[in-house]
């Protein structure tokens, strides 16, 4: 039950990552987060329904997780090498 939770929230973090770098792209993963469980959840009753939806999420919680190392990014700055 942990593991699930913490999957969802690492993943809804990566949603909102993603959303700050690229709207349009990010639409779309959302799209799949809003639409695909109600259509399951009317048509299917078991549970492995989400099994579909796990790589999606994976791909989203690792995003998510990353930006935790990079709080603080500091651009390339491109060096002029002096020619003697």
């Amino acid at each position: 039950m942990a593991h699930n939770f913490s999957r969802i929230v690492f993943a809804l973090i990566g949603l909102r990552r993603a959303f700050r770098v690229n709207k349009l792209v990010t639409a779309l993963y959302a799209l799949v987060f809003l639409f695909f469980p109600v259509v399951f959840h009317f048509t299917h009753v078991e549970v492995y329904f989400r099994l579909q939806i796990d790589p999606v999420m994976l791909v989203l919680a690792v995003y998510g997780v990353l930006g935790f190392g990079r709080l603080k990014e500091t651009p390339i700055v491109k060096t002029q090498s002096s020619a003697a």
